[in-house]
């Protein structure tokens, strides 16, 4: 009886475990949901969970956002900066532009660079340099951002606008010089005293241009025009992801304390969280029961470089109150600014205990990791388009690999050819000893004969593989972006874009609901890197650099 009853038991332990397993979300089986990592990250370590807003939690329909914010620059350099009414006729492109990419403030030049600083892409206005052209203008640059003003990162989807409406205009107005009217107010800048000038005259000023569109677009997101616009119909241009609410429960049941951490302020962060989270679960009747704690108006990248004080908001107004805080942050309040020390010391978490997630390589990514030691999720939006595209081209990604193969032969077997002519070359002229001089004078004539065959055979080989790895090449960038290409690579190098993912995220993904398909406590573990010495060793065989 007694083990009738233990075996009953354990029938019921069996069953629950199996419905437990099954109530318990696996991580999808489509790439473009899954998570993705740079470094080992143990979420059962983490004990804290921050978020940025926009670009995060907050996915925003990118056409229509960037349209918006390019019409509303528009509208701010016609009225406050004096540009011509006529401007207000160019349309938005969306497919010109992607994140990464750096604008050359003095030539009016946008640039795509791959992780080593090369220059790979370049337009001017919307045309692309060709390439005896770009060389000649980047050959001897250092294009290094952190030292020279006169680059500019467009490194947020925030920048898309703004980047096509600088290339728009840099068109416009070399056009309206080329019909002989002004390009007011883009004056030519004058000379720079004690230097020689290097080509022709600039046609206008276009870091004043760039300095303009930048300023009207920040205005644009500083002075509510745009975001008012956006709270009066927020489905118009932000995607309500119903998977969100379930994601930040699973989290905070596992019980991880969730912060967010956001650059907008009280007012906006209310309509859009509002829009984002209620009515999603009837566990949490406000948006902000999902957070243990809410800081708006952060101004990241400041927030994890400076010391900015903690106020507290007043819900009603709006307004911060500069009024004494208590030791601790308490539930349901809302504070602003702030600092990254202030908030580990309120919290009681400090370090790796804390995972943010953000969508700014600079402000949200970088200096956590820089300056801290946050751990790191990035949120990529363009991530899903480009896996899905690459999945498409993989039959042809796998040909461009076996031909990337054959390139590497045809390589090694020319240069051993060229080596070999010139050997019979210096042999021949040098006189003395050795194969060649030992060799009978037709034997030396009939093997440079064939040498030479096989040299011009494999050169010709060697121009096919490279032509058709090109065309595979420029076929899969072409279906992500005609312009650009790949957001995360420049040719076979990774971009600086996609460089500064693998370096500052510990992890990244495509949009933060994609946690809702893994464990609290999983364990995300970076694929194990190897250098080319060991790819070598550990074939067997011998491999082109």
């Amino acid at each position: 009886m007694v083990r009738s009853v233990a075996t009953q038991d354990a029938g019921a332990g069996a069953a629950l475990l199996d419905a437990l397993y099954a109530s318990e979300l696996r991580a999808p089986l489509e790439t473009a949901r899954q998570v993705f990592v740079n470094r080992d990250l143990r979420l059962d370590t983490v004990k804290g969970v921050g978020f940025d807003m926009d670009y995060t939690l907050a996915i925003y329909k990118r056409v229509p956002m960037e349209e918006l914010q390019y019409k509303l620059t528009i509208e701010k350099l016609i009225n406050k900066r004096g540009y011509p009414a006529e401007i207000a006729n160019i349309p938005y492109d969306p497919t010109f532009v992607i994140r990464g990419l750096v604008v050359d403030r003095l030539r009016g030049n946008i640039l795509k660079m791959d992780a080593h600083g090369h220059v790979g892409r370049v337009f001017h206005g919307r045309r692309k340099l060709p390439r005896e052209e770009r060389k000649e203008v980047y050959r001897t640059v250092s294009v290094r951002l952190s030292k020279n003003k006169h680059y500019a990162s467009l490194d947020t989807l925030f920048s898309m606008p703004e980047a096509c409406l600088y290339a728009n205009l840099v068109d416009h107005f070399e056009a309206r010089h080329a019909a002989g009217r002004g390009v007011e107010p883009l004056h030519p800048p004058p000379p720079v005293e004690g230097e020689a000038p290097n080509g022709p005259p600039p046609v206008m000023d276009y870091d004043k241009l760039f300095v303009d569109v930048r300023e009207c677009i920040d205005e644009a997101h500083r002075d509510d025009s745009l975001k008012s616009i956006i709270k009066r119909d927020l489905a118009q241009y932000i995607l309500k992801d119903p998977e969100l609410p379930l994601t930040l429960h699973k989290l905070r049941s596992s019980g991880k304390k969730l912060y967010l951490i956001t650059n907008s302020l009280w007012d906006y962060t209310s309509h859009v969280m509002s829009f984002l989270l209620e009515a999603g679960l009837h566990e949490y009747p406000s948006w902000r029961q999902f957070f243990d704690v809410v800081v708006v108006g952060s101004s990241k990248p400041r927030f994890f470089t400076e010391q900015n004080p903690f106020l507290e908001v007043d819900v009603v107004t709006g307004l911060p109150r500069p009024n004494h805080l208590p030791e601790r942050f308490e539930r349901g309040h809302v504070y602003q600014g702030g600092n990254i020390h202030e908030f580990e010391r309120r919290t009681g978490l400090r370090g790796d205990e804390i995972l943010y997630v953000g969508d700014h390589i600079y402000g949200d990514i970088m200096r956590s990791k820089k300056d801290n030691l946050w751990r790191t999720a990035l949120v990529v939006q363009e991530l899903e388009e480009e896996i899905q595209t690459v999945e498409t081209h993989r039959a042809r990604l796998w040909a461009l690999a076996d031909l990337d193969r054959k390139r590497y032969a045809l390589d090694d077997a020319v240069s051993q050819q060229k080596a070999l002519l010139a050997r019979i070359e210096q042999d021949m002229a040098a006189g003395g000893s050795g194969l060649v001089q030992n060799a009978e004078p037709a034997a030396v004539e009939a093997a440079t004969r064939q040498l030479r065959r096989q040299l011009d055979d494999d050169k010709r080989a060697l121009k096919a593989v490279a032509t058709q790895a090109q065309e595979i090449e420029a076929e899969v960038a072409n279906a992500i972006n005609p312009h650009w290409g790949m957001v995360f690579k420049e040719a076979h190098e990774l971009s600086r874009f996609g460089e500064q993912v693998e370096d500052y995220a510990c992890i990244y993904t495509s949009r933060v609901s994609n946690l809702l398909y893994y464990s609290p406590m999983h364990y995300f573990r970076a694929p194990r890197i190897q250098m080319h010495h060991e790819q070598v060793a550990l074939s067997g065989a011998r491999k082109a650099p």
